[in-house]
Order: C-alpha cells, then sequence, then structure tokens
C-alpha cells in the first residue's frame, strides 16, 4: 500500500510505519486537522499488533484419547486434514496460533484438555456467550487472521456468527482460505518498538500473566542481542542463578513454595536462560497483565510500541527486559532482601546494566514508574547517579508518585497516565517536566522518597539509621534489617498485635550489637593486652557481682561471649566505682576514658533511655505497630546520637 498527500512541503508520501512516523515528528509546527490526519494514518497503519491465526475445530480427533481423560495439546487432538496442515502452515512460518474449540473457546499451541465431543449444533445461546465472552478477552490484543472457507458446508454459522461478533467487539479480524498465505502475512512487519529518543521509561513486571504462549523463541528481540551483547552472558548466569534459588525452595510467597505454583509447571531452561529446552513464549509487555498494564490497557501498549521512546521492564525472573523480549509464563515474587532481590542487588549487577544501556543508548532523562520500594531498590539510585557523574553522561531521573496511593497502589495511576498523556509526549515535552512538578495524579521527584504528607511506602519524615556511619559489618546488618522491618510492617495491613514491640525489641538488639562490637570487643582486646592475656589470680576469685564488671568485657573475643544489656550498660558508670580495690573495674574506667569511649558516661545515658522505652514496649504487656513507631521516634534518633559518639570523625 501505497499513499500520497501533500500536506506539507518535503512530505509526500511514504510506504513505511517508520516514514509516516517521521511525517508525524515533522508537523510539529502544522495547523491541528493536519497533525490529526497524519495522526489517524499512523493509527491505521499501526502494525504493534501481534497477529494470530485461528481456524475452527474439527469432529475428527484422536479416537485412542476418548474416555482417557488424558489431557493433550489441540496438535494432538485434531487429526482432521485441514487442522494439521493449518498447524504445519503456521510453525513453519513461525506464527502465532489457536484453535477455537466449540467446548473450550479458544485453544492455545501449550495449553492440554482432554478428548471431548461437542459439535456446533450444541452449543447453547448461553455457552456461546461466554464463548464470544472469553475469546474477546484472549484475542483483544491481536490481529486475528481467520482460517476457513465460508462456502465450505463444514463452516458451520456458528462460526460465522463468531467472527461477526468479534469484529463488532472492535478486533481486527479478517478472514482467508489460502494457507499459502500465512507465511506472507506474518512476515508483513512494520517498525516495531524502534525507540530512537533519549527518554527512558522504567516499570515492572506484574503478577498476573497472560497464560498463553507460542514456541518461539527471537533472538533478535531480546535486551541481549539489541542492547546488551556484551552483558548478555552475565544477565544469562543470574536468571539461572534464579532458577537455582526455585528449584531449592528458596523463592517463597506467603510461606508457599513457588515450586509449585501453576505458573512454574512448564517453566523450562530455555534459550531465554542459556538452555535449550522447547518452552512456550510470548512478549514481555503482552504476558504482563497486572494493575498497570490494566490501566495502560491494549491501546497504551501499542502506543509503548510505535513510540520513540524507550520501555524497560524490570523483572524478578529475568531481571531488565524490553516490551518484546520474549517472556515464559512464571511466578517468581520478589520481596525486601529476600534472594531474587540479592541476585539482583549483588555488586550493583543490575544497576551497572541499567547504566550500561542508558550510555550506550544516549539516554538524556528516565522516568522511574516502579512504585513498589522492593523493585525500585533493584536499582541502586545513588550508585547510578554515581556513575552518570563519573563518566559525564547527561542523565537525570524522576521518580513518580501518585497521591492516590504508594507501592502497588500507585501503579494504576501511572498505567493511565502513560497511555493517555506521556507516551504522546515529544521529547522536548518530557524534558521540560521539573522535579515537584504534577501532571493530572502523577507528581515527579528528582530523589526516590514521596513528598512529606504524601501517601507513601514509607513516610520520608520517619528517621531512619544513620548506616553509613556504621563501619562494623554485623552490627549495621542488624540495624539495617530494623529499619527494613519497620518499612515491610508499614506496608503490612495484616500486622499481628505485638508488631510495635518486636520492632522496638530489633532496635534495641542493633543496639547491643553495635555496643559489643564497638566498645566491649575493642576494650576487651585492651584489657587482656594490659594483663598479659592472663587473668590475675588476685582478682580471679572477687565476688560474682564484682566479677559482672569484667568478664563480658575479658571473654569478648569468644565464640560464646555473651553481650552486655542495654539495662547492664545503664548501670555500669555506677557500678565501676562501686569496687575501689578491683583492679579490672579501674583499669576498665581507664579504657573507657580513653579514644572515643570517652563519652562512654553519654553512651550509656542513651542507653538508659532506649531500654526504658524498650521494657514497657516488651513486657509486662505488648504494644501494636501503630504505638510501635510512636516509640521509634525516639529510639531511632537517639541510637543515631550513640552512633554519632562511636564514631566523632565520620561525616
Amino acid at each position: 500500500m501505497r499513499i500520497r498527500l501533500d500536506l506539507q512541503p518535503g512530505i509526500s508520501y511514504t510506504s513505511s510505519v517508520s516514514g509516516w512516523r517521521s511525517a508525524v515528528d515533522k508537523l510539529t509546527e502544522c495547523s491541528t486537522l493536519e497533525t490529526k490526519v497524519y495522526t489517524f494514518i499512523l493509527k491505521w497503519v499501526d502494525t504493534s499488533r501481534m497477529k494470530i491465526f485461528l481456524t475452527y475445530c474439527s469432529a475428527q480427533k484422536d479416537s485412542s484419547l476418548k474416555g482417557s481423560n488424558v489431557r493433550v495439546t489441540p496438535d494432538r487432538l485434531y487429526t482432521s486434514d485441514r487442522i494439521q496442515k493449518f498447524i504445519k502452515a503456521c510453525r513453519e512460518a513461525g506464527a502465532f496460533w489457536a484453535i477455537f474449540s466449540d467446548e473450550y473457546g479458544v485453544w492455545f499451541p501449550g495449553e492440554q484438555h482432554p478428548w471431548y465431543d461437542k459439535p456446533p449444533d450444541e452449543v447453547t445461546p448461553a455457552e456461546f456467550k461466554q464463548l464470544v465472552s472469553r475469546a474477546e478477552k484472549s484475542l483483544e490484543k491481536y490481529e486475528i487472521f481467520f482460517f476457513g472457507d465460508m462456502s465450505d458446508p463444514k463452516f458451520h454459522p456458528l462460526h460465522q456468527n463468531l467472527i461477526e461478533r468479534l469484529k463488532d467487539a472492535g478486533l481486527k479480524i479478517t478472514l482467508f482460505n489460502n494457507l499459502d498465505d500465512i507465511a506472507s502475512l506474518t512476515h508483513e512487519k512494520g517498525d516495531i518498538y524502534n525507540p530512537q529518543s533519549g527518554v527512558l521509561f522504567l516499570t515492572i513486571c506484574s503478577f498476573r500473566k497472560a497464560e498463553e504462549g507460542f514456541p518461539y523463541y527471537s533472538e533478535d528481540d531480546t535486551i541481549c542481542a539489541r542492547y546488551l551483547p556484551d552483558r548478555r552472558d552475565e544477565i544469562i548466569a543470574k536468571r539461572r542463578d534464579v532458577l537455582a534459588a526455585l528449584s531449592q525452595a528458596n523463592i517463597l510467597f506467603d510461606k508457599a513454595d513457588q515450586r509449585y505454583h501453576p505458573y512454574n509447571q512448564n517453566l523450562t531452561c530455555g534459550r531465554d536462560f542459556g538452555g535449550s529446552e522447547g518452552s512456550f513464549y510470548l512478549p514481555a509487555l503482552w504476558r504482563y497483565e497486572g494493575r498497570f498494564y490494566q490501566s495502560l490497557k491494549v491501546r497504551g501498549k501499542r502506543a509503548v510500541l510505535n513510540s520513540r521512546h524507550h520501555f524497560l521492564i524490570l523483572s524478578g525472573l529475568y531481571g531488565i527486559i524490553t516490551p518484546l523480549d520474549p517472556v515464559q509464563l512464571y511466578s517468581i515474587p520478589l520481596y525486601d532482601d529476600d534472594p531474587v532481590q540479592r541476585i539482583w542487588r549483588d555488586n550493583d549487577f543490575l544497576t551497572r546494566v541499567f547504566f550500561d544501556y542508558v550510555k550506550s543508548q544516549g539516554i538524556q532523562r528516565v522516568f522511574d514508574f516502579t512504585g513498589i520500594y522492593y523493585y525500585r531498590d533493584l536499582i541502586n539510585w545513588q550508585s547510578f547517579k554515581g556513575m552518570v557523574a563519573e563518566s559525564g553522561v547527561e542523565c537525570d531521573i524522576l521518580h513518580a508518585f501518585s497521591p492516590i496511593g504508594a507501592g502497588d497502589n500507585a501503579l494504576p495511576a501511572f498505567g493511565e497516565s502513560i497511555a493517555q498523556q506521556l507516551i504522546h509526549y515529544t521529547e522536548e515535552q518530557l524534558y521540560s517536566i521539573v522535579p515537584e512538578e504534577s501532571i493530572g495524579n502523577i507528581y515527579f521527584r528528582a530523589i526516590h522518597g514521596a513528598r512529606e504528607g504524601m501517601v507513601s511506602d514509607f513516610p520520608t519524615g520517619e528517621p531512619m539509621i544513620a548506616l553509613e556511619k556504621i563501619t562494623n559489618p554485623d552490627a549495621r546488618k542488624i540495624l539495617a534489617s530494623a529499619d527494613r522491618a519497620t518499612v515491610h510492617s508499614y506496608r503490612n495491613p495484616n500486622n499481628p498485635p505485638d508488631a510495635g514491640s518486636s520492632l522496638i525489641w530489633q532496635y534495641g538488639k542493633g543496639l547491643e550489637k553495635l555496643l559489643h562490637q564497638e566498645i566491649t570487643c575493642k576494650v576487651g582486646d585492651r584489657l587482656r593486652r594490659a594483663y598479659g592475656g592472663s587473668i590475675p589470680q588476685s582478682v580471679h576469685y572477687r565476688p560474682r557481682e564484682e566479677g559482672r564488671l569484667w568478664k563480658p568485657f575479658w571473654y569478648s573475643n569468644q565464640s560464646s561471649a555473651k553481650q552486655i544489656t542495654l539495662g547492664q550498660w545503664a548501670r555500669l558508670p555506677d557500678e565501676l566505682i562501686k569496687y575501689p580495690e578491683n583492679h579490672f573495674a579501674i583499669k576498665l574506667r581507664q579504657l573507657l576514658s580513653q579514644n572515643s569511649w570517652s563519652r562512654f558516661t553519654e553512651v550509656t545515658g542513651k542507653c538508659s533511655l532506649v531500654e526504658g522505652i524498650r521494657n514497657e514496649a516488651v513486657h509486662p504487656k505488648i504494644i501494636p505497630f501503630e504505638k510501635g513507631m510512636e516509640e521509634r521516634k525516639k529510639v531511632v534518633p537517639t541510637i543515631n546520637a550513640i552512633i554519632d559518639l562511636i564514631y566523632p570523625n565520620s561525616p
């Protein structure tokens, strides 16, 4: 097809989708009418729809399966010459195909069903209505080519009625009767997803997925082949690590082993994992059907594919992919600091991969629509900004939030905003958006935290532990875990009654670990050196009360060493002066007055404050999460003050 229009000098005709895109791009100064004409034509020649070939079922079936209840794929069940030749032509052309069954509706090649007998004359009006409804939903993302000859007496009026009903529903459907047309129709492709701009939209996968798939893997459509060939082996290795975690029962959802999730029953080590096993694939953008994608809708997905802007998806199984990456059906949930997140975050792996993409594609602005923090945190945004600054790449980030909701509750607003507005903006329009600006139900920030007072996956005004100042890895890990547990509980609508108590207790244990590693162990080392590593007999048999002062320090190098409790730290200054003739007490006072430990009295005073809050929260009664968050406002700043006392030279 060739169209000629002379609406603007220099733009006369084109015969390709890319040509029409260029034409539309040049019309920025044209009248509204001219722009509308070109936009209409662009939509008209839109080839971003996936093509699927469909034919009707047959009474001819494998009789050996009758009454066996054995489930088979459609190519196994139907033995009619028409269907077998149809399937063969589709396979040779690499075409997506399905059979319309009067019993099961649209039957995709990877699905299995038992033998049945359901002549079209026996389909009731109610059953037909249900079949049509299911077919509309299954096929809405496809351009349909229906193989059949209406002059054939075997072409039942039911199937003709089906075609008309699908057309009435707005589906694009063409009837054809020559199998030789399948190859040419399959390979009639436009320039689908060929981003050229300096703008990148980043979002996440979804739990809900389309379940169909086709046994074709297009390496050329993968992010590895098209954009990151030098990273391919590393990305594949990480994907296999996730598969291994799944096989080792390390991936759970609400304590349920995800090995047994229905989505994972046909998950194989195919070419997407560097293997050779056969599997069934669907382009990522069409596989995902969660809240973001439901709001994006089919029209929005087509707009993404036709847009000049880049679009990437974060996935627990695949890491990072384009809209066209072939994706198997899977369930790999991801949570904060779980095995999947750790695989992709190890050594900032996914951050470095993302940066390589940004650098190689000349991306100047990233719009982060990840929403859910444990997906957003797959990218270390601070490290990413450092890589950008160090390399001289000009790229900034705008993180998207919505006043409608936080986390997954923001995803519908994100999808709607992209589909209806942002994906249609020019580069210049997208570059002109500034931090703290709002567009519809979306506002953008240069930092990955919601505005104060807005709904958030965690309030930005809440104090957090100054982890960057802590040099001891064990102490930092426990206190970081306490912060993560707080965020997790904040987002959990079903916290247990003692969630607040658990929270405060964890911060207390983290503080005890910090004091043990940075004071008890280090002072203990000096104490042992002062006495040549041997306990003087004059103090070895001191009364038990006196021994409690020095034993935790002296034995701090042993694996069985007990940590000094917050209560004991609070009382220690007074205890040390109760025994003026105890050599160890004298030496401890001396050592605790040196270096950063000279602030020992201040530290113990603050330990007393934390101990008091913890005791009230933990025993004899417990407190709920809301009360725990109130107490946390006192505990965390106090712990940070202790951190400053222990690390006085930290920035």
